[in-house]
């Protein structure tokens, strides 16, 4: 009987242990701690200096998704930083996806080159106007200071899939002309974080929604097979 009590005892501790890590977890204060790394890259003005920040290399992608007449639309492109020759190569493509029901038609793709003058493709050269107004990392200081002056809307954290978020709104940047409604989001996952940086941050200002993602090379390595396989 002793031993019952002793073993359900334990089970409870143990059981009001792992809530307590979780509502630690899920917590506004650690998940600013999570993201409190993303001033690592934010900013970094000239996109070269992605190399010196991760010597291994690393993998950008970029897109921005806006609705019109019943579709959604997407332009992206994603890059592969190649540490031992400072370049970086990817994909660019353009796709629309009706919403009503979810088909999605490929507009346009092709092999693109970063270069010190832009985006460009590698087949025939030809400069490409996106993004136009340059990758989130150049443009926003995303450092404790501005973070903790901003109005934190939401934030979770997902015990099953270790990833969690913060949301910003509204989020008001100096110097800049940003709608009121603007809404800033940083995302990050546990799995990954252990093995580098990897940080997801999305800007929707109301017209059109952002989402940028960095990893460095030391996490590519290391997402789990299942993943690269349902990618």
């Amino acid at each position: 009987m002793k031993k019952t009590i002793g073993l359900a005892v334990c089970f409870l501790l143990f059981t009001l242990g792992g809530c307590a890590l979780m509502e630690t977890k899920n917590s506004r204060p650690y998940i600013e701690k999570q993201v409190s790394n993303v001033e690592k890259v934010y900013p970094t003005e000239n996109v070269y200096d992605l190399f010196d920040t991760f010597p291994s290399g690393f993998q950008l992608v970029y897109d921005k998704l806006s609705d019109k007449e019943g579709y959604r639309y997407s332009e992206s492109v994603e890059l592969f930083g190649d540490s031992s020759k400072k370049y970086l190569s990817g994909k660019y493509e353009r796709s629309r996806k009706e919403l009503a029901s979810s088909i999605e038609e490929v507009l346009d793709t092709f092999s693109v080159e970063y270069t010190k003058d832009g985006l460009i493709r590698s087949d025939t050269k030809e400069k490409i106007a996106f993004p136009k107004e340059g990758f989130l990392f150049q443009n926003l200081t995303l450092d404790k200071s501005v973070l903790a002056s901003q109005t934190v809307n939401n934030y979770s954290y997902n015990v099953n899939t270790e990833s969690y978020f913060i949301r910003y709104s509204p989020f008001t940047y100096p110097q800049s002309n940003m709608r009121d409604e603007t809404i800033l989001m940083i995302m990050g996952d546990e799995p990954y974080d252990k093995h580098g940086f990897s940080r997801s941050v999305s800007l929707d200002d109301g017209n059109a929604v952002i989402i940028e993602r960095i990893d460095e090379y030391s996490v590519l390595k290391n997402i789990p097979l299942w993943e690269k396989e349902n990618e």
